[in-house]
C-alpha cells in the first residue's frame, strides 16, 4: 500500500508534464499550419524541460522507494535506469522534426508557396 501511494504521488507530477506536452503538441500542429515557428520552439524547450523534470521526479521516487524497500526486505527494488534511458532516447525523436521544421521555415524553404512541392517530395508523394 505504501509503495502504491509513492507511485501515485509521483505519477500525478509526471502526468502534468505530459498533459502540457500534449497541449503544446496540438499548438505546434496549429502553428505549423500557419507557418509560424514560435509554438514549435516552445515545444522543443518544453520537451527538454519535461526530460529534465522527469529525470528528477523518477530519481526522487526511486530514492523514496529505496527507503520503503529497506524496511521490507521481501520486496525487490528495480533501477529506474531503463525508464530514464527510454525517455532520453524518445525526446530527440520528437525534437528532431520540430527543429527541421523551424530551420526550413526560417531559411524560407518551407512557405505557403513551396508547401505543395515539399509535401510531394517529403511525406505524402
Amino acid at each position: 500500500a505504501q509503495i502504491n501511494q509513492i507511485y501515485n504521488e509521483y505519477l500525478w507530477q509526471l502526468n502534468i508534464f505530459g498533459y502540457i506536452a500534449i497541449a503544446t503538441s496540438f499548438g505546434s500542429v496549429i502553428s505549423a499550419s500557419l507557418f509560424s515557428i514560435w509554438i514549435p520552439i516552445f515545444q522543443v524547450l518544453w520537451l527538454f524541460t519535461c526530460l529534465i523534470a522527469s529525470v528528477i521526479i523518477v530519481r526522487n521516487m526511486y530514492e523514496e522507494l529505496q527507503v520503503v524497500y529497506a524496511t521490507t526486505p521481501e520486496q525487490e527494488s528495480n533501477s529506474p535506469a531503463a525508464i530514464l534511458v527510454a525517455m532520453a532516447l524518445a525526446v530527440p525523436g520528437f525534437v528532431y522534426p520540430h527543429i527541421a521544421y523551424i530551420l526550413e521555415v526560417k531559411r524560407g524553404i518551407l512557405t505557403r508557396e513551396t508547401y505543395p512541392r515539399e509535401e510531394k517530395c517529403c511525406c505524402c508523394g
